[in-house]
């Protein structure tokens, strides 16, 4: 009679494993790691976008758009303010000044309380002037509040509530916007 020899159970269990549960665990990471990816994207990019803290508010009146841009992240120590003023009429609109200070930017804390008034440290010529804004285009004011207050001292993390005026006679429309510091 002839004996039959069985090799050990392990070895067939090693070889098994290697040749079909292997794949099948591989596929199983790789399905696992694409679907978890893009969530992993997402959240990367919202992130991002409230990192950017960005806002935008508009106003239209008389032909006249006017929109305030305050962005608090484009550097870490300062919020870049822009008031952007649109002719959205087929006619030119005649703009009179009664002093060299064509815009202001008011900053007000979440109290409702002043803590930055862009003209603040600043003097104007009292003079009259006038300016022609043509259809279709656009007059541009720009600055950077450094979230330093009035007082000269930093200001406290919160929200903050960004107002845009024009000065131009005749279109005394506030416009605002906020941003969280």
């Amino acid at each position: 009679m002839t004996r039959i020899r069985f090799k050990p159970l392990k070895t067939y269990i090693n070889k098994f494993s290697i040749k079909f549960i292997m794949p099948i665990l591989f596929l199983t990471v790789v399905l696992i790691v694409i679907t978890i990816l893009p969530g992993c994207a997402s959240n990367s990019n919202n992130k991002k976008q409230s990192r950017q803290n960005k806002q935008t508010n508009e106003v239209k009146m008389d032909g006249v758009k006017m929109k305030l841009t305050a962005n608090a992240k484009t550097e870490p120590d300062s919020v870049a303010l822009s008031l952007n003023i649109e002719n959205i009429n087929k006619n030119p609109i005649k703009l009179t000044y009664t002093s060299a200070k064509k815009y202001d930017f008011i900053v007000k804390n979440g109290d409702g309380v002043e803590v930055w008034h862009w003209s603040q440290d600043k003097m104007f010529t009292q003079q009259l002037s006038e300016e022609t804004l043509p259809a279709g285009k656009s007059l541009k004011f720009s600055t950077k509040w450094t979230k330093i207050n009035d007082d000269g001292e930093a200001v406290k993390p919160g929200k903050y509530i960004i107002y845009g005026k024009w000065q131009a006679q005749g279109f005394n429309k506030i416009v605002k916007a906020s941003v969280d510091i």
